[in-house]
């Protein structure tokens, strides 16, 4: 009989982990600790996510041709950027629905920005909200990125002037102006509970009926993020684009 870890009970694999942690192969323990520490919160995310409907653009916006040109600055990206075939959805999305408001709920380097700009009509408006400079120096630490360079990537384009850069904690920004206006809701800020709710409940009120609130990282590995979601959108029809980590809803 083979007796590798994957023969093991959970346990028995856990007492593994502590014995390395105590008698050397410190690193290894640690790796599987976390992972054991993980599933039951990453589990009840997945749990939460069985019942979400899988749907496609072809689903959202029936009967509409689909483009097909890629702008290329889409193709350069940072570790933490939305990942390609995601932008290139998310870029369709609003490609289609033809918004004359967008609003994005972290900025970050302003690749999503970017692309959300290029896939809008002239008369867009898109308005994108990340931490102040020294704030996001102290809070975040993505490798080459500092608070200076938030939204970079739009900057000196073609597109800039489409785009309106706002400072200021997500969570307790004033959107009083905005409230009901909006086309198109993008979030994709912090990944836990504490700030995924209130940036999630913002985005409901921030869109207007007929208005579509797409949401990056939906996906068990952010579990907390994953039930600030699924609580903050209950009595709306939740659904995730089939193959990718984006939440979308259309506010009716």
């Amino acid at each position: 009989m083979i007796n590798s870890v994957h023969t093991k009970s959970p346990s028995h694999r856990l007492l593994g982990a502590l014995h390395r942690l105590t008698f050397g192969e410190q690193r290894q323990g640690i790796s599987y600790l976390k992972k054991w520490l993980r599933f039951p919160i990453e589990h009840s995310a997945s749990l939460r996510l069985a019942s979400v409907a899988d749907v496609t653009v072809l689903d959202l916006f029936p009967g509409r041709e689909i483009p097909t040109t890629i702008p290329l600055p889409v193709l350069e990206r940072h570790a933490w950027n939305v990942k390609l075939d995601e932008k290139i959805l998310i870029g369709l999305i609003a490609h289609l629905l033809d918004p004359k408001l967008v609003f994005e709920i972290g900025t970050f380097d302003g690749g999503t920005t970017l692309h959300l700009a290029q896939s809008t009509g002239m008369d867009c408006r898109i308005f994108t909200l990340d931490l102040p400079e020294k704030e996001f120096d102290l809070t975040q630490d993505p490798g080459g990125m500092s608070g200076s360079r938030v939204g970079h990537k739009f900057q000196n384009t073609d597109v800039s002037g489409k785009i309106t850069q706002l400072r200021g904690n997500s969570t307790t920004y004033d959107y009083s102006p905005y409230i009901g206006t909006v086309d198109l809701v993008f979030v994709d800020a912090a990944h836990d509970y504490i700030h995924g709710y209130p940036d999630s409940k913002n985005a409901l009120q921030l869109v207007k009926p007929g208005g579509y609130v797409l949401w990056h990282d939906c996906t068990p590995y952010w579990s907390e993020l994953v039930h600030a979601i699924c609580d903050a959108t209950e009595g709306y029809k939740l659904m995730r684009l089939s193959g990718t980590s984006v939440a979308v809803i259309q506010k009716h």
